[in-house]
């Protein structure tokens, strides 16, 4: 019940600020529409003559205007407060534990990826581009992690494998980043 109401508060300030805005905006208008239509630079002597009653027809243009924004602001809308999300993405943080070679000459780094955010994150990709000594990339491997899903506040280990051994000869050092469905 309290939820409702402060959800009715919320709202209701929400439409007097759209509603202060756009009377604010239909002033700026109705002055600016009003000195286009009579100043008498930009005004033909044949259109002036139609416009007798300038004022009353500057009104109901405002009025007209204002009724149409009243009705959109207050028209039924299909989305609710409970439905909106505002984290688009799963927040993923990756934990690099080691960087080696082994006796076939294949590079392997091994990590972790923490999900951090409060969205399960799905089909988690781990990428490692590896860096020669002229800061070059001279090669790139990816894998998923192991489970491929990590649940919000969770974590899943990683093994990227690089199977080329002159490459793997070369390279000094390793970046690595993630990315989820």
């Amino acid at each position: 019940m309290l939820d409702n109401s402060l959800r009715s508060i919320h709202d209701a300030e929400e439409a007097h600020q759209i509603i202060s805005l756009f009377l604010l905006s239909i002033l700026a208008f109705s002055k600016l529409l009003y000195v286009i239509l009579f100043t008498e630079k930009f005004i033909l002597a044949s259109v002036y003559t139609l416009f007798v009653r300038k004022k009353d027809i500057l009104i109901g243009i405002s009025v007209f205007i204002a009724l149409v924004i009243i009705l959109m602001v207050f028209s039924p809308r299909s989305s609710s407060l409970e439905s909106r999300e505002y984290e688009s993405k799963p927040v993923l943080k990756v934990v690099v534990g080691r960087f080696s070679r082994d006796e076939f000459g294949y590079c392997h780094v091994y990590g972790e990826v923490k999900n951090v955010g409060s969205r399960d994150a799905e089909f988690v990709k781990v990428a490692a581009a590896f860096y020669g000594k002229n800061k070059n990339i001279i090669g790139s491997s990816y894998t998923y992690t192991s489970p491929y899903d990590i649940p919000a506040g969770g974590s899943a280990p990683f093994h990227v494998i690089w199977m080329d051994e002159q490459g793997c000869r070369m390279a000094e050092w390793v970046k690595v980043w993630v990315e989820s469905w």
